[in-house]
């Protein structure tokens, strides 16, 4: 899009909300050199004509491209676990990838215990992260 200006495409982030699984805006040079915007939005098919809608009637866009992509998930299993921050003892929400061996805290978890703590998210995230692998480990052995 070439001639939409930023408010207008803040606005359709907002609206897009609930529609969409993920909303961006690259920034690109259009025909005749205009500076422009791709608005990348992946949606459930179910989804896909009410966001084109949403897109069109906010946007004034002629047109929209759709491609249809297949999601290939790792497989993961969610639980609630219990860490301890400071003197408070917290559940969070915990997605665990056994193939990537990754573990992911859920964001709000760690934003609400960072506040209450009064500690930066990113001492949360670390720490949360290390005590959910701690006992992960110690069931494995």
């Amino acid at each position: 899009m070439d001639d939409v200006s930023g408010e207008v495409l803040g606005w359709l982030w907002e609206r897009l909300k609930g529609l969409a699984e993920d909303v961006s805006f690259v920034p690109i040079f259009m025909k005749k050199s205009r500076p422009g915007f791709t608005v990348r939005v992946v949606v459930r098919p179910e989804m896909k004509d009410e966001a084109v809608r949403v897109m069109m009637k906010e946007t004034g866009t002629l047109g929209v491209k759709v491609l249809e992509c297949e999601r290939v998930k790792a497989d993961r299993e969610f639980s609630e676990e219990t860490v301890k921050i400071g003197r408070s003892e917290y559940k969070i929400k915990v997605k665990r990838s056994r193939a990537a061996s990754r573990v992911k805290p859920e964001f709000d978890d760690l934003k609400r215990i960072a506040v209450n703590e009064g500690k930066t998210l990113r001492e949360v995230m670390e720490e949360v992260i290390r005590q959910v692998r701690e006992k992960y480990q110690e069931e494995r052995s």
